[in-house]
């Protein structure tokens, strides 16, 4: 009879000492749900805001179209013209009236013939170039400078007339198109960009013909 009375008692004690431990151990416990909150609130004015979702404005599919729309496509400038080097010069029969290269910008390709009286292939390809001007003139214009003295040019043209306008130079010009040999070319493209400069070389048809497709 002890012996059962003092197990009922052990039992009864270590039912006592269970309960307290686990009562213990539940307060100390702190859940998950808690730890989030208390570092939300303590760290809200450091994090970014993270809209509600009555907050978030949803697109429909004809507001996405007309936004697409309205974007203006990035359009990059225009490179910038090499333009050919301006000069103006006197006409050698018209010595009051004076020829501009930039004039002909936006208007007409330009072929500038640096022609000399003492150089053989300028003088045989000077009837090639009075030809092509007389069938393309009205889209190309051609001017012949001259590189001699104006006593040689005045007399060369009194022994052989030309229909092609003719101006005298300066070293000026000479230079800015690297000048180095007689019969020698300029092509000027209509928007007055220098196309070519072709160092004793002939003119030909298609040169024109490259001109006024430019």
């Amino acid at each position: 009879m002890n012996r059962i009375i003092i197990i009922a008692i052990v039992v009864i004690v270590a039912s006592l000492l269970y309960w307290y431990f686990a009562q213990s151990s539940a307060d100390s416990i702190v859940h998950s749900d808690d730890v989030v909150v208390a570092v939300s609130e303590s760290e809200a004015g450091d994090r970014p805001h993270v809209p509600a979702q009555e907050d978030v404005i949803v697109l429909s599919e004809e507001d996405l179209i007309a936004q697409k729309q309205e974007t203006v496509p990035f359009t990059p400038p225009a490179p910038a013209i090499d333009y050919a080097p301006d000069f103006s010069l006197a006409y050698i029969d018209r010595p009051a009236e004076i020829f501009t290269l930039s004039e002909f910008r936006g208007e007409k390709p330009v072929i500038v013939d640096f022609f000399a009286e003492h150089c053989p292939n300028c003088r045989h390809n000077l009837p090639k170039m009075e030809a092509l001007q007389a069938v393309y003139g009205d889209q190309v214009e051609v001017i012949l400078i001259g590189i001699d003295s104006q006593s040689a040019t005045e007399r060369y043209l009194r022994n052989h007339p030309t229909t092609l306008p003719l101006v005298m130079q300066d070293n000026r010009v000479a230079r800015n198109y690297g000048l180095r040999f007689t019969n020698t070319k300029a092509l000027i493209n209509r928007d007055g960009s220098l196309r070519a400069v072709l160092h004793g070389r002939d003119i030909t048809e298609q040169h024109f013909i490259d001109l006024i497709e430019s």
